[in-house]
């Protein structure tokens, strides 16, 4: 039996940077189906949700949440090769 159904997606995201938002797009079956900059910040508590629904078929269907922008400048490292600030994406739930 095929068919399709109605689902409701709720994407929880964080963010970590210092030098400029991340920058972030959200795709269902390669449909755009958001693209911002998540400026909440996790060290501060806060974080954002994106909410949409969508008609899905039966079969295979894929969300794909893409990181964009992040660049040498947004990763700090000390003479120790250690990792003192970076620009991160949580992705705190789905």
């Amino acid at each position: 039996m095929s068919g399709a159904e109605t689902v409701e997606f709720k994407i929880t995201l964080s963010s970590e940077w210092y030098r400029l938002p991340v920058h972030v797009q959200v795709y269902l079956n390669d449909d755009l189906i958001e693209d911002t900059e998540i400026t909440e910040r996790e060290s501060e508590g806060e974080s954002r949700e994106i909410k949409f629904t969508s008609q899905l078929e039966d079969g295979p269907n894929r969300l794909r949440i893409r990181y964009l922008d992040k660049e040498t400048p947004d990763t700090t490292i000390d003479e120790g090769g250690n990792i003192v600030k970076d620009h991160l994406l949580n992705i705190k739930e789905i």
